[in-house]
């Protein structure tokens, strides 16, 4: 069987959200539903139904792209706005 490409891209959203913190008790329910498996197994399709029910139950196909992309910052450029280029200094002689 095939999966679903709309789930797959469902679950890359919530990857990201959660690793963006975008919804607070995304992480938490799925947390919640990995400790109820350890006191109650379930079948691996059982398990996939009920993960698919937690996540619809999230906006996440309202999220854009550019909410969930990562800035990266390159350390050369970062080092040039921080360290100035004229350093003022003042010298007391007695």
């Amino acid at each position: 069987s095939e999966i679903d490409p709309s789930l797959v891209v469902r679950i890359d959203k919530a990857i990201k959200a959660i690793g963006k913190a975008k919804f607070q008790h995304l992480q938490r329910d799925i947390v919640k539903f990995n400790r109820n498996l350890k006191k109650a197994p379930m079948k691996p399709v059982a398990q996939l139904e009920a993960l698919i029910q937690i996540l619809k139950s999230f906006p996440l196909d309202k999220l854009e792209e550019s909410d969930l992309l990562q800035v990266t910052v390159n350390p050369s450029i970062l080092a040039q706005f921080l360290n100035p280029d004229i350093i003022i200094s003042e010298s007391f002689s007695l």
